[in-house]
């Protein structure tokens, strides 16, 4: 598969961390190649999600989110994008998609209404009100907060499985395949990742890069958070 990453750096400012710079990587989980989880229709090779994550173009000071959610056929309800624990409201910044309702930051609960089929508790941005007769979408946003590994949790309604005596609905939904993964056993902050894990939102706040490059007198970035598989 394609390798990529988002790349940053990260310096101790004031006890706290901060990142110089950022720069334009690519990657995805495909149910192909095992980093995803899926049901019905949605359990073929067309099904992924993929993401982009870069310094915005509209302030230094903000981290643009993009995702691309595609599958082979059905339509999709809503979908959970995971952030860390203390991010609230106020750390979300613009919806560049437009048309979506969101996003609802709260902590889903694992088999809740609406949620049958989260195998676990997530705390994240929903978004509902997607395109019923499209295949793929795709959510945009600025957000003051660097990124993490984390999960994600996407969600249709049924299909009616002809095959069965009587005919069953096949409930239909997609997660990334190590959500059930504790936090523990896993770096969120890793520089590689062999985990099936995606960049999502953290606590953290980037300093513009333009800022603090300035006063350390630093070039390119050296981290690189991606996975590897």
């Amino acid at each position: 598969m394609k390798i990529s990453a988002v790349c940053l750096i990260g310096v101790a400012f004031l006890a706290s961390p901060v990142f110089a710079d950022l720069y334009l990587y690519n990657d995805s989980l495909k149910w192909s190649e095992g980093g995803l989880y899926a049901t019905g229709t949605w359990a073929s090779t067309t099904t992924e999600i993929a993401w982009t994550v870069e310094e915005s173009t509209v302030d230094p000071a903000l981290w643009h989110y993009e995702y691309t959610f595609t599958v082979p056929v059905k339509a999709l309800s809503h979908i959970v994008i995971e952030v860390s624990e203390t991010f609230k409201s106020d750390d979300f910044v613009n919806l560049v998609t437009e048309g979506l309702n969101g996003p609802y930051l709260l902590l889903w609960k694992a088999g809740t209404s609406g949620n049958e089929y989260l195998p676990v508790d997530l705390y994240g941005l929903k978004f509902e009100g997607f395109d019923s007769a499209a295949t793929s979408w795709t959510i945009a946003f600025d957000t003051r907060r660097a990124p993490m590994w984390g999960n994600f949790y996407a969600k249709d309604g049924a299909i009616k499985d002809w095959t069965t005596n009587p005919p069953t609905n096949v409930p239909i939904y997609a997660y990334n395949t190590d959500i059930r993964m504790n936090p523990d056993d896993f770096d969120r902050y890793a520089e590689y990742t062999d985990t099936f894990h995606m960049a999502v939102p953290d606590t953290r706040v980037p300093v513009p890069a333009a800022v603090l490059l300035g006063m350390l007198g630093l070039g390119a970035a050296g981290l690189k958070l991606r996975r590897f598989v």
